[in-house]
């Protein structure tokens, strides 16, 4: 059973096309030499570009080329910089959010499609699409709901419609 497992995983991640770039991408990063992977991401400019800011900010760094810095080190060292400094890096910066925004599972989606089919089992009939989506986005996402002014919210109800100001009044 143990061998299975192993083997599944390892076929799993070993055949996983998109693990193997973003190894790749990392690699970018920690040798500071680029490879041909960065063409398949237009975000990075030309290689010679990328290459060349690679080099630039780890000598301005202190970053010595023999030194295998990770993402870490990156994402900390451009967070300290000033944005005047930060902005003759661009592309070690597209390079780093590129990395730093790469999905981990897909968990939330999954999340997401199942909150929307038990929303739309109770409300399939009785509700049009663009009112599904407005309620499926709060159940999804509860804590950005907390913070939305219920009186905000009546108001822009209220005054959507001249029927429904001639029902509820004005609310101020």
């Amino acid at each position: 059973m143990l061998d299975v497992s192993i083997s599944q995983i390892t076929d799993r991640f070993s055949s996983s096309i998109g693990l193997k770039r973003y190894a790749q991408l990392e690699s970018i990063l920690s040798s500071g030499t680029v490879n041909d992977i960065a063409l398949l991401y237009p975000e990075l400019g030309l290689e010679g570009d990328l290459q060349m800011e690679l080099t630039m900010f780890r000598k301005t760094q202190n970053m010595t080329m023999t030194s295998r810095c990770n993402l870490d080190d990156y994402v900390q060292r451009i967070a300290k910089m000033t944005p005047e400094v930060r902005g003759m890096f661009p592309l070690v910066e597209a390079l780093c959010r590129l990395l730093l925004v790469n999905p981990a599972s897909s968990a939330t989606a999954e999340r997401s499609f199942s909150s929307l089919r038990r929303l739309k089992t109770y409300l399939r009939s009785t509700i049009g699409q663009q009112r599904l989506n407005h309620v499926a986005l709060g159940h999804i996402h509860k804590s950005i709901l907390k913070e939305i002014s219920t009186r905000d919210l009546m108001k822009d109800f209220v005054q959507s419609r001249g029927s429904r100001i001639v029902t509820f009044g004005h609310i101020d």
